[in-house]
């Protein structure tokens, strides 16, 4: 896992990351903290990306795919930042061929075809005919249920039924057949894990990965989280999550990513864990308070007591959403909007410095806790602002600056040939 973190106002976007990167292994998982997780989308325009999640895409390292993308892209510039994604999309799958080629494809779609096969196998408690019907049952509801991705269409669907079939019977026979599973299963099994390379769902190693930063007729800074996972039968899986835009009405804006309990318990006073932990309790509370106070109200009919019960159910329903309203207004008002208001004025230096604090945050709390220290390492810290554009705050090397001298010197040259070619 990982923290990073967008704090954003109208001077600019203070991008901060942590360097932990976990490995894993069959006798457990190691912790590095070396990961390089923020990057310069470009060399000469104010745009810069975060990853998240898997550190690989499709085996090869996110570092090394989005240094090629910077040279790819040049000085090339788009109006907005939204059209920096779909060109992004359309530079993995164009370059599939030389990175990602057809066998790697087959390869990593049978394995996530599998491991999803092997997790269903797993979660039959008893390997009897009724445990299997109702688990496909549940899960070709949930799966059909999710919106299908933007860039699935029926040309799509139907060639990557055919790769999917194909691995589908391989895989039946090694790892379903030997279940109690019924053969007239067989087909709703495979409609899920279609379903499951076409709809809203990233089961296995996806990347989350935040593009921020301004476009050329954007004047505030704005921030879009999307998640990546394979490139399927020459098209990639991939979703926008969530935009945010500093604009003329919201002048500030926090946005955390990956582990954000700490930044939000920060930011609305609670931890979200603790909040959502007294928000079940109380509508079981509610929910079963009518039976309980039925139990000594001995005098009244059996039409009674149902009459009276749901009534106080739904007396419970609506004081219930008076509590998390109440609840909801007053962390506004008295945690939220006086941080998001100073947020608002801060220069670009404070901004830089409370990304990195929430960071550290997080990191710290990981720290002195007895869970596993997935936030760490030095912090990098980067502000985009539309004058200045991409500027390292703190950034982490792997060597010694002094002694290499010449590698600035080449990056100095870069930017010097890439403005006279403007």
């Amino acid at each position: 896992m990982t923290a990073e973190i967008a704090v954003m106002n109208k001077l600019g976007v203070a991008l901060a990351a942590d360097s932990a990167a976990t490995i894993g292994y069959q006798s457990g998982h190691k912790i590095y903290n070396s990961a390089n997780k923020l990057f310069m989308l470009s060399a000469v325009h104010p745009v810069g990306i975060m990853v998240f999640g898997a550190a690989e895409f499709m085996h090869v390292p996110w570092e090394t795919i989005l240094k090629l993308y910077r040279l790819s892209i040049g000085a090339h510039k788009f109006a907005t930042l939204q059209e920096y994604v779909p060109h992004f999309v359309k530079f993995l799958e164009d370059h599939q061929e030389e990175y990602f080629p057809p066998q790697l494809q087959e390869m990593i779609l049978r394995n996530t075809l599998a491991q999803y096969l092997w997790s269903l196998r797993e979660s039959v408690q008893i390997d009897e005919a009724s445990a299997w019907e109702n688990l496909i049952t549940q899960k070709l509801n949930e799966l059909h249920n999710l919106s299908p991705l933007d860039h699935v269409d029926e040309a799509y669907t139907s060639t990557l039924e055919q790769q999917v079939t194909q691995l589908f019977d391989q895989l039946y026979e090694s790892i379903i057949k030997p279940t109690r599973m019924p053969p007239k299963l067989k087909k709703s099994l495979k409609q899920i894990l279609l379903n499951l390379i076409t709809k809203d769902i990233f089961p296995g190693n996806s990347s989350g990965v935040v593009f921020a930063g301004y476009g050329e007729k954007e004047i505030f800074p704005s921030v879009i989280e999307t998640q990546m996972h394979s490139i399927f039968a020459t098209r990639l899986k991939f979703a926008r999550r969530a935009e945010e835009q500093i604009s003329v009405q919201m002048s500030a804006l926090i946005r955390p990513f990956a582990q954000t309990e700490m930044v939000s318990a920060f930011i609305e006073g609670v931890n979200p864990e603790y909040q959502q932990t007294i928000e079940a309790y109380l509508s079981s509370l509610f929910n079963s308070y009518p039976g309980t106070l039925l139990k000594h109200l001995p005098d009244l009919n059996a039409e009674e007591k149902t009459n009276l019960a749901n009534i106080l159910k739904q007396v419970g329903v609506e004081l219930f959403k008076d509590f998390t309203r109440e609840m909801r207004n007053f962390r506004s008002k008295v945690y939220v909007n006086p941080v998001v208001t100073n947020i608002a004025f801060l220069p670009l230096d404070e901004l830089a410095s409370m990304a990195e604090a929430l960071v550290n945050l997080t990191s710290f709390k990981r720290h002195v806790s007895p869970e596993s220290e997935t936030v760490g390492g030095p912090i990098d810290v980067a502000v985009i602002s539309k004058k200045d554009g991409f500027v390292w705050i703190k950034r982490k090397h792997y060597f010694t600056p002094d002694l290499n001298k010449h590698f600035f010197d080449q990056h100095d040259r870069y930017l010097s040939e890439r403005e006279d070619k403007k």
